[in-house]
């Protein structure tokens, strides 16, 4: 399981220097300089770069939000003091358990409490993110919890204490030490985690009493310590000891079937059948450290539990072997080898060696993209039954140890763990793995830092602008569609015009007979409109004009006051008391006529009279048509006979239409009327 801290990285620390993982990178072992893999992380100045890079042998507590360098040989500086024994350093890359606006992501020193010291080594370290743990068992430190450094660390008491780090409050770590009882100590082993009970399990593994890579004793000492390691070793192997979280109470398991030899400086991983029916610990390589011109070891080896039987499910070669490496489980189904060392320091070996879980060989390649689900080796299964899903039959050891022992397995463990796999494939944000990496010092060429923001700004912006140039495009074919459709309206709207104007659809040709409205008209004088068309047809010099589109009447925004029915004629205004005066105090009522002047005010449109437009120079702006209301504002002339024909206004650039009876109108013209006369005749 990757933790959070970099979601698809995994840190390690070589030297004292913090490097970096990304498993979103392929690779093939056999083609890929797997040294470009690696990004180190950058330290940052003062006391932590002090304390930050002269650490060796540790281990790493983390959860999914931060982590913690503990333990290892310190290298004495020859310009700086040795840093305080409770010192620690610490990399947070994201903030939890409360926000701090005070609070930045990167390297920081804390320090430890409870008396707790990092002056201890070799010890087995293992990390619990759901349960936000570290826990470092045993391992070799000084007299009296003094310092151990290079060159010459005096590391030569084997520690009888579990170190716990409680890290689930960010800003106030929680250090302790306890007690191990009567579990034997020992150096350079393994401790993993088992989710099982309250707060799950502990399992330490191997391990030696006395490491020789730290060994400072003379020859007879030697041999004594060398002894030691031949006769305690192995029982490391057959009788593990378990630890209770929540309990806090430790046991000692016995274990059967084909044991691994004694060894030290090996790695470990933990897979669970996919029903929880065993926990299969794996672990690799190693030295048995009975002398020093070892051959490290090559096989895998497999502590099925809760049965407590070991499988040895690959055979390795000595000259492939390595020791002092480290193991992480990246996919359920993957185990990576990392670092190490092979029998002797010029002796070279790859860097990363990938196992597949599954099929329980090594292969040269990794890809994100190409993983499955564990499932328990066939090797594994011929011994606890079952299949490569789970389904163990045996799920007890011959005898328990304790019967408290056996209840903690029968309980399961109900707290999230969270995986952050599968890692998608971002080949964009990897060092070319071909070519060696370079230190990035800040200078150099390569392009400006401020480059990729601005060209993402700018593309950005680009995008944008596309995307409105094609809203823009679409609107307007959007338009001509909508405008097509319209014309299968049109008919429609001309036929509605035409029927408030009593025309009929102005775009036929048709006989439509006219009724005169006028007073003193008879039908008589009415006529036929043998066409409809763009000029204005006046019968008998009747004052009816008949208009060739009303429906571009409205749109010109000629204003319509009086809807016309079927073939009604255009209204006029019925001739009163008030409208009307005799030409003379004698004449006879049919002589009367509209006064030329205005002899009453509508009630209704007291707008005065506009001024006649001036024909002799052109407006500076369009004149438009009034069509008046029956009730206008102004008097008008009541013909005894017929209405002449309203002449268009001119400087218009639209027809003005007027009603039938308008105002201040003309006198009639007895040659014009004879000349409308002859030619009504032709």
């Amino acid at each position: 399981m990757a933790p959070r801290l970099a979601i698809s990285d995994q840190v390690i620390d070589i030297d004292g220097i913090r490097y970096f993982l990304n498993l979103s990178i392929p690779f093939d072992t056999t083609k890929t300089n797997l040294t470009s893999l690696f990004q180190r992380m950058l330290t940052t100045e003062g006391a932590v770069n002090n304390i930050g890079p002269d650490y060796v042998s540790g281990t790493m507590f983390a959860n999914d939000h931060k982590f913690y360098t503990y333990g290892g040989i310190y290298t004495r500086s020859l310009t700086q003091p040795s840093p305080p024994a409770t010192q620690i350093l610490a990399y947070e890359r994201y903030q939890y358990g409360g926000a701090n606006p005070r609070w930045i992501p990167g390297f920081k020193l804390e320090n430890t409490n409870n008396g707790v010291t990092r002056y201890v080594t070799h010890g087995a370290g293992v990390s619990v993110p759901s349960e936000n743990k570290g826990f470092y068992f045993s391992g070799k430190r000084g007299e009296n919890w003094g310092e151990i450094a290079k060159p010459n660390p005096v590391a030569n008491v084997t520690s009888d204490k579990l170190i716990t780090l409680d890290m689930s409050e960010q800003l106030s770590p929680k250090w302790a030490n306890s007690s191990i009882d009567d579990v034997p100590g020992r150096a350079a082993g393994e401790l993993v985690w088992i989710p099982v009970s309250v707060s799950g399990l502990l399992v330490a593994i191997g391990g030696v009493p006395h490491p020789l890579d730290i060994s400072t004793a003379g020859r007879d000492e030697y041999t004594r310590q060398m002894e030691e390691n031949n006769r305690t070793a192995p029982d490391f192997m057959r009788s593990v000891p378990v630890y209770d979280i929540d309990g806090q109470k430790w046991y000692i398991q016995n274990t059967t079937g084909d044991y691994p030899p004694q060894l030290a400086h090996f790695c470990s991983v933990v897979a669970v059948a996919q029903d929880s029916s065993s926990y299969n610990i794996y672990i690799y390589g190693g030295v048995s450290e009975n002398n020093r011109d070892q051959w490290p070891n090559d096989d895998v080896h497999v502590l099925s539990i809760p049965s407590f039987t070991w499988t040895r499910v690959y055979d390795g070669k000595a000259a492939e072997g390595r020791h002092a490496h480290r193991c992480v489980k990246t996919y359920p189904d993957k185990m990576f080898v990392i670092g190490g060392q092979h029998r002797h320091s010029q002796n070279r070996i790859d860097l990363i060696r990938v196992f597949n879980l599954n099929t329980g060989r090594f292969q040269n390649t990794y890809h994100p993209e190409e993983w499955s689900e564990y499932e328990v080796p066939a090797l594994v299964t011929a011994i606890i039954g079952g299949d490569g899903k789970g389904g163990a039959k045996v799920v007890e050891p011959s005898s328990w140890v304790h019967d408290e022992l056996r209840d903690l397995f029968r309980n399961k463990y109900t707290k999230e763990i969270k995986t952050y796999y599968p890692y998608p494939v971002h080949n964009s944000s990897a060092p070319n793995p071909t070519t060696p990496p370079q230190e990035n010092n800040g200078g150099g060429g390569g392009l400006p830092k401020w480059v990729a923001p601005v060209l993402g700004v700018v593309l950005g912006l680009i995008f944008i602008t596309g995307l409105a140039v094609l809203w823009l495009l679409w609107r307007r074919r959007r338009d001509r569609i909508y405008a097509t459709s319209e014309g299968a309206t049109s008919a429609n709207r001309k036929r509605i015009m035409g029927w408030m104007y009593g025309m009929g659809v102005p775009t036929q040709k048709t006989n439509m007979t006219t009724a005169s409205t006028d007073i003193g008209i008879d039908n008589k004088h009415a006529s036929t409109v043998s066409e409809i068309g763009d000029s204005v047809a006046s019968p008998h010099r009747q004052s009816q004009v008949v208009y060739s589109d009303p429906n571009a009447q409205e749109a010109m925004g000629a204003q319509v006051h009086e809807m016309h029915a079927g073939n009604v004629s255009a209204p006029v205004e019925l001739p009163t008391e008030v409208n009307v005066v005799p030409a003379s105090p004698h004449a006879h009522p049919q002589e009367r006529v509209v006064s030329p002047t205005p002899t009453f005010i509508s009630p209704v449109s007291p707008e005065p009279p506009s001024p006649q437009p001036n024909h002799s120079t052109p407006p500076s702006r369009p004149t438009h048509g009034r069509n008046h209301s029956s009730l206008s504002s102004t008097g008008f002339n009541l013909s005894s006979v017929n209405n002449a024909p309203i002449p268009e206004e001119h400087g218009s650039p639209r027809r003005g239409y007027v009603s039938g009876f308008t105002e201040d109108l003309p006198s009639p013209d007895p040659e014009a009327m004879d000349r409308g006369d002859r030619h009504d005749r032709h």
